[in-house]
């Protein structure tokens, strides 16, 4: 017989199975060790938002159950064994919850604050029940299952808001929630009405956004991101989630051939759309998760999304290949040898997204946008997809509208009907007999139909003012000045306090000056009277912002960008506008006076042009490249700047060759310095003591800490004959940078040292000073250099200055702030620099 093989020859099976190749005890062991020694965590598929909920409302319940000395373990037996006192405990806690679910905001009168209420919807009542019960079946319930094993169905509760069925013990308590909703005067309907925003909504938002940039002001590439992120969730109603995780790895932009003209090449671009409310740990076995769609570029460039994608990522450098323009890439000359041509990325910017914007600065932008095109109402950026779903309904054939959507049929139905039915009912009934009145009830559904773009959208300075004269903010600011470190956590807390008191005052009362304006303004109306007189509102903000100038350009851009047919070179004049590089064009059909006026709005700045950021003077943008960009320098590269004026330099490498470039063919202003300020000294205008460069921070830190503990006259303004008050150190800084002449170490004013007196050697070797300049010689040089001094201590002019505190003004730049790593919108949030 022949030998028999100690391992089976097993026939190959019709599918390919995986099999294990061979036995090994060793992986088995540390593998049983590793799980059985791991307990299994139930909730590791609950999303951050719902475990948070469970335990505040965990939290709570142990709270209640401490003050009111019973026994929770013993309740929720109870519960499950359908006692009747442990349903009405636990509808007493829910009646506790919404009875001291408030809190007490600001209020512009006659109080100081008054009592809001936080839950107003029985929906919230439901959620909070419903996070309770599944908290207390894994901590409380669980051991009660393992004690009595033979019980086990007995000792599990449910209940779900999401169309279950609210039966057992924990279905009485829920029905319970409608009687406390009526008796508290909970809403017992969604708090929102469900609206769409119509394809001639989003345009208006589009324009809004460029038309009236400055009462919208924002940083250039979230401007540039909100838009992208509204065109796109406007073409399929993708939820934010799923538009801000794109990134260029789910991007493919190429060249096509035109098969309308085959002389011509078209830039295309497909684009991933993962959907969101995705189980991160669900096995696929479908491809329902995500999609791609193809886009190219259209006439109408606010809606342009192809162009907005390679205008950011030209801007951002992020093509493998070097492109002197974006219209090289939009508009290609045709390879007749291949029909399609892809354009790669760079690798370390796969993973970079396309538009980067978090939802706070979406929902920011959302609101400020629909308050400046003159909204009655703010719809939710949620009608965006209800729009986009109603569009793509009829379009698209079911089937294909739920994979777009990422939802079925039964969930369009009942989550994305809006609530205004755009059609017209009555011609559909009565038919001929009722007219043709399509277009009007259309034009009714329309969100901006009912817009005034009139309405106030600020409030006045001196109104703003009147915050600062309340006593929670008056006693606040007291503390605050009487802290000898105002860099402490509880010195910031009291800057948050004001901010936030401030901020909620601002919207309380704006929204009352635009209910009262629309009262009045409608009832002028409908008796056919004017209302010029109510036109007379604030046009300015009472408060410094950031972004001003660059929301200037954004104005300065949409004449280009809101034409019907667009401009062909719009990309560039977008990637000019995220380098905050004026985009007038003196060719152009605008009128002397707007050019005028844009040239005016954009300051003469200095460019970094290896990242593009702006600066207010030449020693910032020094300071700015050997902080960041002495790394750039290790090897030579070519010139970006060249590069986009249709050149290839290549630099050397080093710093002293940059500088020398950028002086060559840039001008002087955007070349930083290749020294590092030998020969100078740091002045203090406190003490009039000269420091090193180096050691100026130190200096004034420790030697003038108390100096800052209160508020003091400038000595210099004061020798001057004027009077500037100073409020603390941020604000010294600032006011030596602008009206003394200071430079990028704060607080200093740089001065050329004074020259070392010649040395001579005596016949012992010793050093001896040469005494033999004249005296007269000596009493001018001395004379000059306090001429020197003089002019760098002169006071700048006064123009663009912004008041940070009441009787005090100092201009500021919108690097400040960053610099200073200041709240990026209000320039009245300073904090100690240290």
């Amino acid at each position: 017989m022949p030998q028999t093989s100690s391992h089976t020859i097993q026939k190959p099976s019709r599918r390919g199975r995986a099999k294990i190749s061979q036995i090994d005890r060793s992986t088995i062991q540390r593998i049983r060790n590793k799980r059985l020694n791991t307990s299994l965590d139930d909730n590791s598929h609950v999303s951050k938002k719902v475990k948070r909920l469970r335990e505040r409302v965990w939290d709570e319940w142990e709270e209640y159950t401490k003050v009111s000395e019973i026994d929770g373990e013993q309740v929720w037996r109870q519960l499950c064994e359908n006692v009747s006192s442990a349903t009405q405990e636990f509808c007493s806690f829910l009646e506790y919850y919404i009875a001291t679910s408030t809190k007490l905001v600001p209020s512009l009168g006659p109080d100081e604050y008054e009592e809001e209420r936080t839950v107003n919807s029985a929906a919230t009542i439901q959620d909070v029940w419903s996070a309770l019960v599944a908290v207390a079946n894994d901590k409380v319930l669980r051991e009660l299952r393992l004690q009595f094993p033979g019980e086990q169905r007995a000792y599990i509760l449910r209940y779900t808001t999401r169309g279950g069925q609210d039966a057992g013990p924990a279905g009485r308590v829920g029905r319970l929630i409608p009687e406390l909703a009526i008796n508290y005067g909970l809403s017992r309907s969604q708090l929102f009405e469900k609206s769409e925003m119509t394809l001639q909504d989003i345009l208006m938002i589009l324009r809004t956004v460029w038309e009236r940039a400055s009462y919208i002001p924002c940083q250039p590439c979230k401007r540039l991101a909100f838009t992208g992120i509204l065109v796109m969730g406007g073409i399929g109603g993708w939820r934010f989630e799923s538009l801000k995780q794109l990134t260029y790895r789910h991007v493919k932009v190429a060249w096509l051939k035109d098969l309308e003209n085959p002389q011509k090449a078209r830039c295309v671009a497909t684009i991933r759309i993962h959907h969101a409310k995705w189980k991160r740990d669900k096995i696929e076995r479908d491809q329902t998760s995500s999609f791609t769609f193809s886009i190219t570029l259209v006439p109408f460039k606010p809606v342009c999304l192809l162009s907005h994608i390679v205008a950011m990522a030209f801007f951002k450098r992020a093509f493998s290949t070097d492109f002197a323009t974006p219209e090289k890439i939009l508009y290609p000359e045709p390879d007749f040898a291949v029909n399609y041509v892809p354009l790669a990325w760079k690798e370390e910017m796969l993973d970079e997204h396309v538009f980067p914007l978090d939802y706070s600065s979406y929902w920011a932008l959302w609101n400020r946008v629909l308050l400046v095109g003159g909204l009655r109402s703010k719809p939710k950026p949620y009608s965006v997809r209800v729009g986009a779903g109603n569009r793509l309904d009829g379009a698209l054939t079911t089937a294909i509208r739920s994979y777009v959507f990422g939802n079925t049929d039964a969930v369009f139905r009942k989550s994305y009907i809006p609530v205004d039915i755009a059609h017209d009912l009555m011609g559909i009934a009565y038919g001929s007999v009722a007219g043709q009145n399509q277009k009007t009830i259309s034009y009714l559904h329309e969100a901006f139909a009912k817009r005034d773009e009139s309405a106030p959208v600020y409030i006045s300075e001196e109104e703003f003012k009147t915050f600062e004269a309340r006593s929670d903010i008056t006693a606040w600011r007291r503390q605050r000045v009487a802290m000898s470190d105002l860099s402490s956590k509880k010195a910031k807390n009291l800057l948050s306090k004001i901010q936030y008191t401030k901020n909620v005052l601002e919207s309380k009362l704006l929204e009352k000056k635009r209910k009262d304006y629309f009262e009045k303004a409608d009832m002028l109306r409908s008796t056919g009277q004017s209302i010029s007189h109510l036109h007379q509102v604030p046009l300015s903000d009472p408060r410094p912002r950031q972004n001003q100038s660059s929301s200037k350009m954004a104005e300065q851009l949409a004449p280009y960008f809101v034409r019907d047919e667009g401009s062909r070179d719009i990309a560039s004049r977008i990637v000019g506008y995220l380098r905050q590089c004026s985009t007038v064009d003196p060719s152009s059909e605008l009128d002397l006076d707007t050019i005028a006026t844009v040239t005016k709005a954009i300051p003469d700045r200095s460019t970094c042009f290896l990242c593009f950021k702006e600066y207010t003077t030449r020693a910032g943008l020094t300071a700015h490249v050997q902080r960041l960009h002495l790394n750039d320098f290790t090897k030579s590269f070519h010139c970006l700047e060249c590069k986009h004026k249709g050149q290839d330099v290549l630099v050397p490498a080093g710093l002293p060759a940059w500088s020398s470039h950028t002086e060559l063919c840039h001008g002087s202003k955007h070349s930083p310095r290749p020294g590092t300020e030998s020969g100078k000294l740091a002045y203090c205008l406190l003490c009039k003591g000269n420091q090193t460069l180096g050691g100026f921070n130190l200096h004034l830190r420790k030697a003038h800490r108390r100096d800052f503990i209160k508020s003091f006259p400038c000595p210099e303004c004061r020798n001057a004959g004027c009077e500037s008050m100073i409020e603390d150190k941020n604000h010294w800084i600032l006011h030596v940078k602008y009206e003394h002449g200071g430079s990028y170490i704060p607080g200093a004013v740089l001065l050329q040292a004074p020259s070392q007196p010649v040395r001579a050697h005596s016949h012992n070797g010793e050093e001896v000073e040469d005494n033999s300049l004249p005296e007269d010689s000596k009493k001018r040089k001395s004379e000059e250099e306090g001429a020197t001094i003089k002019k760098r201590l002169r006071t700048g002019d006064s123009t663009n200055l912004f008041e940070v505190y009441p009787d005090l003004e100092v201009k500021l730049h919108d690097e400040d702030m960053e610099g200073l790593g200041r709240d990026p919108r209000f320039y009245d949030c300073l904090e100690d620099s240290d």
